[in-house]
């Protein structure tokens, strides 16, 4: 249980540091390398997430437009 966690942190931890450097505008292909992923498909999350946080924090915005 105890690995897991662990495994679990470190894992949270990698995604944090990728989306940060996503939402700094790292490319996908400098990502991809720093992450040692072999396909960029794996990477591309890490891109998308950047964008479903920015589009999340706009929609009250354009709820108000409406």
């Amino acid at each position: 249980m105890q690995r897991r966690r662990e495994s679990g942190h470190r894992n949270q931890l990698r995604h944090t540091f990728a989306t940060g450097l996503a939402d700094q505008g790292v490319s996908v292909y400098e990502l991809r390398q720093m992450l040692g992923h072999s396909s960029i498909q794996t990477t591309s999350r890490y891109t998308a997430a950047v964008g479903q946080e920015t589009r999340a924090a706009a929609d009250p915005v354009y709820k108000v437009l409406e």
